[in-house]
Formats: structure tokens, C-alpha cells, sequence
């Protein structure tokens, strides 16, 4: 997402796969992860930017199984980068995969913190599974001036 614009919005959410998730994960399922998610998300934020306004947020990122491996996600992610490190704008992300966390911290992102969202009610997949262990989510930042 460019600066200043939100991803919490019907514009952004529906082309962004707001009906899938919500057909996925049952009326319940969506409503936690808009409802959990997006506070987590804000606290995060709010501690890993540092007072930053204007910041780029990768919302989404996924590779095909098909095509993992091949340096993808990387390439788009170094792009981002390059962007905003001309523009001297930090990157928020949060990544919800043990793999993606080791991938983005490769990139010089770092951890602003680790929390779980939907507890005993989901797996880590976001699906309902009582008892589950619930999703890891990891806030992540990346500053421009420590890599210059």
C-alpha cells in the first residue's frame, strides 16, 4: 500500500480478497480477523515506526506453490525497498508464516514483535479449530537509513 492509504477500507478489502476470506474462514472466522487483526496490526505499528506517518505497508504478498523458490517474493519485496528508500520511508509488513518471517528478516526487516491471534479458537492456518494454537503474526519494519 502507498503511503497514506488504508487497507481497512471496502475498496481496498473486497479487490483484496475480502468475499474469499470470509466464504474460507465462515462469518465468525472473518469477523476475528477483522476484529482481532486489525488492532494487533495498529499496536504494532504504533511501536515499530516510531512516530513515522508516512510509511509503505505490504498488505499481501504470496507465491504460487508452484513457483516458490525462484526468488519471487524476494525480487518484489527489494523493489518496495528501493522505492521507499528513495523516498526515505520506512515498510511495515506483518508476516503470519514461520517461512515468511525468516524470509523478510533476510531482507533486513525487523521483528517489532510476535503475537498470536485467534487462540484456542483457530489453527495456525486461520481456520476454526477449538483448542487451535491460533495464527502467529509477526510486525515488521524495515527503515531506509540502515541500508543505505
Amino acid at each position: 500500500m502507498p503511503p497514506e492509504k488504508r487497507v481497512d477500507n471496502p475498496w481496498t478489502l473486497i479487490p483484496a480478497g475480502l468475499v474469499g476470506m470470509v466464504l474460507r474462514l465462515g462469518l465468525k472466522g472473518g469477523y476475528r480477523m477483522l476484529g482481532e487483526y486489525s488492532p494487533l496490526a495498529d499496536s504494532m505499528k504504533a511501536k515499530g515506526l516510531k512516530g513515522a506517518k508516512r510509511y509503505y505497508y505490504v498488505f499481501f504478498l504470496a507465491t504460487n506453490k508452484t513457483a516458490r523458490g525462484k526468488g519471487l517474493s524476494s525480487s518484489l519485496l527489494q523493489r518496495v525497498q528501493t522505492i521507499a528508500q528513495s523516498q526515505g520511508l520506512p515498510v511495515w509488513l506483518e508476516a503470519t508464516t514461520e517461512y515468511s518471517w525468516k524470509l523478510y528478516s533476510h531482507l533486513g526487516f525487523e521483528t517489532v514483535e510476535q503475537v498470536t491471534l485467534g487462540k484456542n479458537v483457530s489453527s495456525s492456518e486461520g481456520l476454526q479449530q477449538q483448542g487451535g494454537e491460533g495464527v502467529p503474526v509477526w510486525g515488521m519494519v524495515w527503515f531506509p537509513e540502515h541500508h543505505s
